[in-house]
């Protein structure tokens, strides 16, 4: 098995292709989802969110709205939505659990990281946004882009990682939805994506040389401002 940087033209010839987000519930996405209208307007905005958070480095400083609006047209399909989009994003960022997560991190182990066995104290981390990975297994090839990914090095060296996906979907937001409801549908939403976290966590420990013990992964739902750490 190997593993490399995503190549900048895709997919590999002679190889079966498969995607992380192509496991999510433990198998392909059926058809009728995929050309449903709902689904493919619900993708585009995802899509479009998704490259707004892209911009969100060390320090977290959000873009300007000039920045964003730039970003949006490449995104013509929810161009009657931009403003609306814009200010959601913002609030979104700006809830203290997405604050928090976005936020640079001390140099020091996180405590979670410290409870997978390894040795409290100072650490680096280095963020690394978009990180593509392109993953050779017995039966094909594995390709994927983790959104946020933060390493945690120590005398140069990573030993340790926190995988974060962001996902864009609701969570039983309506005000109309029961506690239970809210409950029941986080929990099927986080059932849903938790292969694909899995698949990411494995490329990215033999990415670092690292023992998977050491990489966690993290859900963040945003439209909720629910970070789900998975087990």
């Amino acid at each position: 098995m190997g593993l490399a940087p995503l190549p900048p033209t895709g997919r590999r010839r002679g190889r079966a292709w498969r995607t992380p987000s192509g496991q999510e519930g433990g198998s392909a996405v059926a058809a009728r989802a995929l050309l449903d209208a709902g689904s493919v307007a619900a993708r585009a905005v995802g899509t479009l969110l998704h490259t707004w958070i892209e911009q969100v480095g060390w320090p977290a400083t959000l873009p300007d709205d000039a920045t964003l609006a730039t970003i949006a047209r490449d995104h013509p399909a929810v161009a009657d939505q931009v403003a609306t989009l814009r200010a959601d994003f913002r609030r979104m960022c700006a809830a203290p659990a997405i604050a928090a997560l976005l936020a640079e991190p001390a140099p020091l182990l996180p405590e979670r990281l410290v409870r997978t066995g390894l040795a409290p104290g100072p650490a680096v981390p280095v963020l690394r946004r978009e990180r593509g990975f392109a993953l050779a297994v017995d039966d094909g090839l594995v390709q994927g882009i983790v959104d946020r990914l933060v390493e945690w090095h120590r005398d140069g060296r990573a030993v340790a990682a926190e995988v974060i996906d962001f996902k864009f979907d609701g969570i039983g937001d309506s005000a109309r939805a029961t506690p239970a409801e809210r409950q029941r549908i986080r929990a099927d939403k986080t059932a849903f994506y938790t292969p694909q976290l899995e698949a990411y966590r494995d490329a990215v420990a033999r990415l670092l040389s690292i023992d998977e013990r050491h990489v966690t992964t993290t859900l963040v739902f945003m439209r909720s401002a629910a970070v789900v750490e998975l087990a």
